[in-house]
């Protein structure tokens, strides 16, 4: 199942990855939900659907209702009993479907019951990486999604529930129900779905073999720059679900790396009292942040290694910023 939104340009190359795709018993459906794009989102889908060998349903939205309801929308076209989704700008390996639905159909063709006589619910994540093919014209800074471990922001580039699990939990939230970024697109709405399935009782399962390639979004630096301040979300998320906190690392953390540089932020502070000792302990604060961020400094081509490492020191202060920013007025603690 895919919604997308004013990407028509890449539908066809989505289209052929899907239609290359070993097919698992009983074979699939494809659920194509157009949010309204208003461009020529839907006369690629419907031409797509015309000539497809696949069984593609397309759907078109008469007005825009944000990522979340598209998707819920299209698990009520769906009729199967497993439902797997993956995004406008990914490419479906070969493998993927058979491999993220394995698990799912296993378990609906045991019967293993739960404690409601239902069978019992799994959410099946996959390994999601950067598309190779178009890393090179798409700049230093061009956004992308690697997935490579169990994630529990549940990103639907890569992930499959049954139906009847979030028909169960009222589908994906909608605008007014999940925290919107600052271009008005929802933040969230995917995790907090998985969330929801998961306080149900649900076990999240890992596929790597499940691969996904993720197109990489041309960004300058600024843009990366100004994508930080998208931070300040995580906060109202965790204030949408008392299971967000399992996504953070250690529950108060964003992510490693905040953490990493809110050390190094608070050694500097200590080290600007002065004292010569205290500046010593400023290096030692700062080296694991600069151990964790030389590994993104080196994949981001085209400028030394000591300017990449300035630039992502910038681009983190803006980031905590942030963060510090939403805990404040959210009053939900995410650093």
């Amino acid at each position: 199942m895919v919604a997308t939104y004013r990407r028509p340009s890449w539908l066809a190359d989505l289209h052929q990855a899907l239609s290359e795709m070993q097919r698992p018993p009983g074979g699939f459906e494809v659920v194509l939900v157009d949010d309204a794009s208003g461009d020529g989102t839907w006369d690629v889908i419907r031409r797509l659907a015309e000539g497809s060998a696949l069984r593609l349903r397309g759907v078109r939205l008469v007005a825009n209702a944000g990522q979340g309801t598209a998707r819920t929308i299209g698990v009520g076209q769906a009729r199967g009993a497993v439902v797997a989704f993956t995004d406008d700008d990914c490419l479906p390996s070969e493998v993927w479907l058979v491999a993220l639905a394995a698990p799912l159909l296993r378990a609906l063709a045991s019967g293993d019951d739960g404690a409601e006589g239902a069978a019992t619910s799994l959410v099946v994540q996959g390994r999601t990486v950067a598309w190779p093919g178009d890393a090179g014209g798409a700049g230093a800074w061009a956004r992308t999604i690697w997935v490579l471990r169990p994630s529990w922001l549940f990103e639907t580039c890569n992930i499959a529930y049954r139906r009847d699990d979030i028909l169960a939990v009222g589908g994906f939230a909608g605008r007014g129900d999940a925290p919107q970024g600052a271009h008005g697109r929802l933040v969230g709405e995917d995790a907090l779905v998985g969330w929801a399935v998961m306080a149900r009782g649900a076990t999240l399962v890992f596929v790597p073999a499940a691969l996904v390639y993720h197109r990489h979004h041309r960004a300058s630096y600024w843009q990366f720059v100004a994508d930080q301040r998208g931070r300040a979300v995580f906060p109202a998320l965790v204030g949408c679900s008392p299971q967000a906190r399992s996504a953070m690392w250690h529950r108060w953390f964003l992510a490693r790396r905040t953490a990493l540089f809110d050390l190094a932020v608070l050694t500097a502070a200590i080290g600007s009292i002065g004292r010569s000792r205290a500046w010593r302990w400023w290096w030692l604060g700062t080296v694991p942040w600069l151990w964790s961020a030389a590994g993104e400094a080196r994949h981001r081509p085209g400028r030394p290694l000591a300017v990449r490492l300035v630039q992502l020191a910038l681009a983190d202060a803006v980031g905590g910023a942030s963060l510090v920013g939403g805990s404040i007025r959210r009053r939900h603690l995410v650093i």
